[in-house]
Order: C-alpha cells, then structure tokens, then sequence
C-alpha cells in the first residue's frame, strides 16, 4: 500500500487551532481535541498533552473545564477539581491529598479531612483524621450501630490475629498470650527484661523496668515514691537505704487503719519516733500468727496475757501456762539491777535497788539508796554487814534489839534479839521480860539474868571445864532424859523430845544443826528443790493438845510430804507404845533456801532481758 506522508498541515491563519504531523509520525493538536457523540478516541503509541494548570488542566471535560489531570512540574501529576488541586503524585512516587509537597508515600494535609470508612453520614463508619487547629490530633474513630459496636482492632502475623483493641467504651484490651507487653523508652533490649515496659503474664499484670532502673512515681511533677534497682522502695526520699524508707519531717510516718476506729500509727516525733494506736484500743505484738505481747490502751505491758495483773503491779504482767519467768542478762563482769526510783536525778532514782554482781556473783538490796542486804557467792547472807561471815550475820549499830520476831495479830508474841558488852539476849518484848542471855563467859541463861542455882528458875548451861546443864525450876516438873513433860493442868502432855540420833522433835519447831565446816565431809552442792517446794503444801493447824481457840500453827502434814520428799521424813516414838511421823524441817528450810536461791537466779535473768529490752 502506497504511504502519503503528510509533512504539514496547517490552517491559513495561523492563529486558529491547527493539527500539526510532525515527521517523526507524531501528531500536535495545539487547541486540543474534543471529542462528543459518545465517541471513543483511540490511540496506539504515545499521547501526549499540555500540562495544563490547576484550573486549566491538560486533560478535561467538556462541561467542567476546571476539573482534570495536569502536571504541575516535571515529572508530577495532578488532579484538580473546582480549580483546586486535590492529589498530587511526586517525581518520587509521594502521593499527596491537601497537599503539595508530600512527605511520605501518602500524605494527607492538616485541615483537609481524613479517610473515612463506610457509608458516608451513616452508621457504622469509621474515620481516621488529623486536625491541627489549636492543638494537633490524629483522630482514629469509629461508630458502630449499636451499644458495644464501634471497636478499634489491631492484628498481626503471617495469619493475622487480634493482639489489640480499643472497646467502645475506651478501654485498650491487649491480647497475646504469657507475654503481653507494652515498652516504653529505648534503654536495654527489646523483647527482654531489660526494657522498661509493662506487661500481662496470664492473671498477674507486671511493671518492668530495664537493668539496675528505677520505678519512680509523681504527683504533678514532684517524686512522691520510687523502688530503686535494689527493691528498696523509698517515700519521700531518693535514696532508699532499706526495703522501705520512710522520710519526711516530724511526725511523718505511716498508718494503718481497717475502716473503722482501729488506727495504728507509726511516726517520727521530735525526740525519736512512735510506733501507737490511737484511740483506747491495745498495741499487739505477735509470732506464728499468735499474740505474744500487748501494750493496752492504759500503757500496761502484758506478756502471755490480755488480763493484767493485780493493782499497784499491773504495769507488767508476764504470764505463761506453764512456768513464767524473766531474765536480766549483762556481762560477766557487770551488774543485773532493778532500781526503784521516786525521781529523775539524783539518789532518788535508786531509792530501792535490788542488784546482782556478776563479778563477784553477789546479790544485794537496798532502801533509802543505802545497801542493807547481802547474800554472797556462797550464800550467806549479810544485814547491815557487806561481808558476812555466817549464813546469817547481821550488823546494827544503833543499840538492842537487832532481830525482832513478831507474830501478826498477836501482840502478846513479840520477842528481841539482841548484842551488846559480849552478851546476847533474847527478850520478850511483849512481857517485857528476858528469856535468854548467853553472856561474855559464854554461860547460856534461859529465864535468868545470872548463873546461879540458888536464885531465879530457869535453865543454865555452864561453859568451861566443868560445863554443865541446870534446869533451875521451882514446879511440879518431870526432867527425864529424852523428853520434857509439863504436868501443869493447862499445858500438860509431851512439849519436847531429844532422840537417840540428837534429832529434836516439838511444838515450836526450833531445832539448831551443828553446821561447821570443820565437821563435815563430802561437801557438794545441793541439787536442785524447786520442784519439791513446789509440791509441798502448807496448812493450818491446831495440835490435839491445844483448844480450838487458840491461833493456828502452821507447818506441813508428814504424810503428805512423805509422798513428795520421802528424805525429810522421820518417825519417832512419844513413849513405848506410839509412834508418830516428823519432818526434818532444817533439811526443807535448807531445800527452801536452795529453791529461793534458784527463784532469785530466775529474776535475776528475767530482770537483765527486761534492762536489754529498755523496759526497766
């Protein structure tokens, strides 16, 4: 087929529109090309346009000549719509809606709206949408047509599944398994422990913070708490030196309440700190899940007990279902004390003390800030006297009488014990009358001033070569060798017995052991008698010879004693056909020594827990 080649084809007026063959087989249509009646345009290879502008783009519409593509610059397209431009594609493939330098892949202006997802003015539908008039937003929002609907959901992995969502009702519900987590910051390494995040680990919610970080917690931008890398968790303080550190100025503290009146307070004060209840209600100290000790709400201390004691010695009760005690414990070479004071300076603050010295293992009692009592490492006791010499030794100063036995309610039973110009008296003070006198030859007169058998009854033992016993009397009296009976019609009958073995038996229970070293062998010290005294029962008592109106003795049952501590038991005869039960009472008054010994061991140690624990 034969080819026409077309090299111009022009109008005689170059002003009109024109189609121009160019001859390289292109076509130029300087006025465009319309094309109406529902005509297609087809063409096969390149077709090319006037870039146009944003109110005259280069490809239009007949009827809406403003509305188009153009290209605003090389390399760029266009579309614009009422002369505006609406989206922009860059030289670099950026999409902008709203705006003409796009920033990223799409990138949709302020003020121009977002995308919305739905029917548009209707329910549901979803928008996302960035406004910076005032303030700047991206608004993510999404309505649903019913209560419950309307909910923001995440999904991701190969299959993508839900790991997050905003509920209609704002809450943000993360989903993902043992290790949902949210981190915050870049410090240490994501995915691990070390980065500051929060997470869900099935039914436990944790706060994590990254390698040696700090939990700290504010309050308008001021530090009100923190856990620093140790766990030590600090109020008031940046540094926490402890688990928990408290601080603040006085009277800073913490309190615990449980909704009601019951509030306990622990708080700094000026001179220290405090650790109280408030209102009447008892401080309580426990172990095991068990009270042990309470302070009421009257100051008391109650050890073992919520019942304090009796009166005036309520203010420590100790109590425990077996045996209660308590202990002072200081050093080897120190003193155990409890003092009783009237004052806060001075010898008033140790009117009374009773005091062990560990040094030189002594006890001591004191009144008046004076010491007046001793009991040494070997047990004897010391009145007026620091240093004694004897079990008993007493020391007095001041004249007769240094010893005076009375008994109560009975003011006809008062007797004096006395020392002075080498004599020793026995006096009854209530008669007024002298029973006894050992005097400086060492003669012991019992009713009598003076030695003599001639003048005054009574009994005379006379020391020297030619000793004697004298029982000087002047009454119907029977003196046989192993007892004395009385016959007179109102006392008569059996008063005093001598043994065989030198044991004495009677009524007033007064009987006098040979007790020097020099006369003993196989001295060991005595076992323990706290558990015997404790079973010992004293009573009351008449003896069969006595009228039901005279005061009581008191003493113990042999028979029971018997079943307790069989070793202080003795049998002895009244005459040749009765026998009857004794007790060695100078064997049980050692036992009650010994036991009294072990009590005050007990208070001692009690006494020391009470000085290490700055209760007394």
């Amino acid at each position: 087929m034969s080819t026409i080649r077309v090299v111009n084809l022009q109008h005689t007026d170059a002003t009109e529109p024109n189609i121009v063959l160019l001859a390289d087989g292109t076509s130029v249509f300087a006025s465009g090309i319309t094309i109406s009646g529902g005509t297609n345009l087809t063409v096969s290879g390149t077709a090319e346009f006037a870039s146009g502008t944003v109110s005259a783009p280069g490809i239009t519409f007949i009827d809406d000549n403003n509305t188009g593509l153009y290209s605003p610059a090389t390399d760029t397209v266009a579309i614009t719509t009422a002369a505006t431009e609406r989206v922009r594609v860059d030289s670099t493939g950026n999409v902008g809606i709203g705006t003409s330098s796009p920033l990223a892949k799409v990138h949709i202006g302020a003020g121009t709206g977002g995308i919305r997802f739905g029917v548009s003015g209707a329910t549901p539908k979803a928008d996302i949408e960035y406004t910076n008039s005032g303030a700047e937003f991206l608004d993510i929002k999404v309505q649903g047509t019913t209560t419950g609907h309307g909910n923001i959901r995440f999904s991701t992995g190969p299959t993508p599944s839900e790991q997050m969502r905003i509920d209609s009702s704002g809450r943000l519900l993360l989903n993902g398994g043992t290790d949902v987590r949210i981190e915050l910051g870049t410090n240490g390494t994501t995915g691990t422990n070390d980065r500051n995040h929060i997470r869900a680990d099935g039914d436990i919610l944790k706060y994590n913070c990254c390698d040696n970080g700090q939990h700290i917690f504010e309050e308008n931008g001021i530090e009100r708490m923190r856990i620093d890398g140790s766990g030590n968790v600090g109020i008031g303080i940046t540094s926490p030196s402890d688990l928990l550190h408290l601080n603040g100025p006085t009277g800073y503290g913490l309190k615990i309440t449980d909704g009601s009146s019951h509030i306990g307070v622990f708080r700094t004060i000026s001179d220290g700190a405090i650790l109280k209840t408030a209102s009447s209600h008892a401080l309580l100290f426990g172990t095991s899940d068990t009270e042990r000790m309470r302070i009421d709400s009257s100051g008391r201390l109650l050890i073992g007990t919520t019942t304090e004691g009796v009166g005036d010695a309520s203010d420590l009760t100790i109590e425990n279902s077996s045996r209660a005690g308590l202990t002072l414990r200081s050093a080897a070479n120190e003193y155990g004390t409890i003092a009783f004071s009237d004052a806060t300076s001075g010898t008033g603050e140790y009117d009374g003390v009773i005091a062990y010295e560990h040094n030189n293992q002594a006890m001591r009692f004191s009144t008046n800030s004076v010491q007046r009592m001793r009991i040494d490492s070997s047990g004897k006791v010391g009145i007026g006297e620091s240093s004694p010499g004897s079990l008993l030794h007493l020391n007095w100063a001041y004249g007769n009488p240094q010893l005076t036995l009375e008994r109560s309610g009975n003011a006809t039973a008062k007797y004096e014990l006395g020392a002075f110009s080498n004599t020793f008296t026995i006096t009854d003070a209530a008669q007024s009358q002298e029973r006894l006198r050992i005097d400086s030859s060492g003669n012991v007169l019992i009713g009598k001033t003076s030695v003599s058998t001639a003048v005054g009854t009574g009994v005379q033992l006379i020391e020297g070569s030619a000793a004697s016993v004298d029982v000087v009397i002047n009454a119907a009296s029977n003196i046989g060798v192993n007892h004395v009976y009385n016959l007179n019609a109102t006392n008569n009958g059996y008063r005093f017995y001598i043994a065989a073995d030198g044991g004495i038996y009677n009524h007033s229970n007064n009987n006098s052991n040979i007790s020097d070293e020099r006369e003993k062998k196989n001295i060991v010290d005595m076992d323990s008698t706290w558990s015997d005294l404790k079973q010992w029962t004293l009573r009351q008592f008449h003896f069969n010879g006595q009228e039901d109106t005279e005061d009581k003795s008191y003493g113990v049952i042999a028979q029971q004693i018997e079943t307790v501590t069989p070793q202080v038991l003795s049998t002895f005869k009244t005459n040749p056909t009765t026998t009857r039960k004794g007790v060695k009472e100078q064997k049980m008054m050692w036992m009650a020594i010994k036991a009294l010994q072990e009590a005050m061991v007990k208070i001692e140690t009690l006494e020391q827990r009470l000085i290490d624990a700055g209760i007394a």
